[in-house]
């Protein structure tokens, strides 16, 4: 290395074991995990994002979740939630468990089973992982919802980076807060 890229990891280095840089770091962190907070090396809890929501069906809706890290294993992940409301009084639940295989091409196989409220054109399947959707769509008036049960094996693989296919097989139902009204067309 040169003699100015000596000095520049060393400034670097210097900055980093500062106290309010550090402080900085670990919340940069926490927002960029989408507020999961590490309980130990294999297990982080949260997202706090998501742990509390106001909405006309629930009132109060508590959620708390969990899920494993890379270092608890790098081909299994688990994730799992419980929310309850205090209006409607009925507990929710999720539970996904994946088996990561192989990386390069990506490949991974999956049990996933949920019980939760849902609303017509904001599905949380389509939602995903993002725990700041998740908590935008869990506030306010919820249009359209419903409770939907859903139980699924799936199996996923990324042959390049623009061709994925997944080919989920599951069962599910749902139980619906207003009357569907069937038109011909």
């Amino acid at each position: 290395m040169t003699r100015e890229e000596q000095h520049s990891v060393a400034l670097i280095d210097t900055v980093g074991q500062v106290p309010s840089f550090k402080r900085l770091a670990r919340w940069v962190d926490f927002g960029m995990n989408g507020g999961y907070l590490p309980l130990s090396k294999s297990l982080e809890f949260g997202s706090l994002f998501s742990s509390y929501a106001y909405n006309a069906i629930e009132n109060n809706r508590f959620w708390v979740g969990m899920r494993t890290s890379p270092g608890f294993s790098k081909k299994w992940l688990a994730k799992g939630y419980l929310a309850y409301g205090t209006r409607d009084q009925i507990l929710k639940h999720g539970l996904e468990v994946t088996f990561v295989p192989s990386t390069a091409p990506f490949t991974r196989f999956g049990f996933k089973t949920d019980f939760d409220i849902d609303q017509i054109g904001i599905r949380q399947v389509d939602i995903g992982d993002n725990p700041l959707f998740r908590l935008a769509s869990r506030f306010g008036k919820l249009n359209g919802a419903f409770y939907q049960r859903d139980i699924q094996l799936f199996w996923q693989r990324n042959f390049c980076r623009i061709l994925r296919v997944r080919s989920p097989c599951g069962i599910g139902g749902l139980i619906p807060f207003l009357s569907f009204v069937r038109r011909s067309l």
